[in-house]
């Protein structure tokens, strides 16, 4: 089971070298059946420094929204006691979330690197090991639940020409 999870988004998350920090955030709203799930694949090593996404363990529960929608002194108390984890990524690895779960992107702490042979930023190919200049970049899916009957709230990031119907099955076929 599972490989009929439909494709929903194929986008990349960048976070140049300066990048703030975003707000803890679940991609979508509470819903008794998860209505997406979301994979990360780094295309590099992810350091500290780069601002690798924090997510916060069960928060993707009917209790945890509430709290975090009931108020701004709740939602504050909430995030301040809850613990975190930090997904540290090498280069091929993946993280995979109900996208009801908080989480964020941390602050981009490195530094924009000055090629010695110009003026110009790196693009970003250190692997931020030793040196600043890391553009942070994660390429992103979101599949949709067939089970989940309720409405997303926006739509999938998909380039025209991409079934809006494609499967896991299928995009496994044409990948393998």
């Amino acid at each position: 089971g599972g490989d009929d999870i439909i494709l929903y988004e194929l986008s990349s998350l960048i976070s140049e070298p300066g990048s703030p920090r975003q707000p803890v955030h679940p991609d979508n709203p509470y819903q008794d059946i998860p209505p997406l799930f979301t994979v990360f694949i780094a295309l590099q090593d992810v350091t500290i420094g780069m601002g690798p996404t924090s997510f916060i363990p069960r928060s993707h529960s009917k209790e945890a929204h509430d709290e975090y929608n009931e108020s701004v002194p709740k939602r504050d108390e909430l995030l301040r006691t809850s613990r975190s984890v930090v997904a540290l990524l090498g280069a091929g690895d993946v993280s995979l979330f109900d996208s009801r779960t908080m989480h964020c992107g941390g602050a981009n702490l490195e530094e924009a690197r000055v090629s010695s042979s110009s003026t110009t930023e790196d693009e970003g190919s250190d692997s931020g090991e030793g040196g600043g200049g890391a553009t942070r970049v994660l390429l992103y899916m979101s599949f949709r639940n067939p089970r989940a009957k309720e409405p997303i709230g926006n739509v999938g990031s998909l380039m025209p020409g991409i079934p809006r119907d494609l499967t896991l099955r299928e995009l496994t076929k044409l990948v393998s």
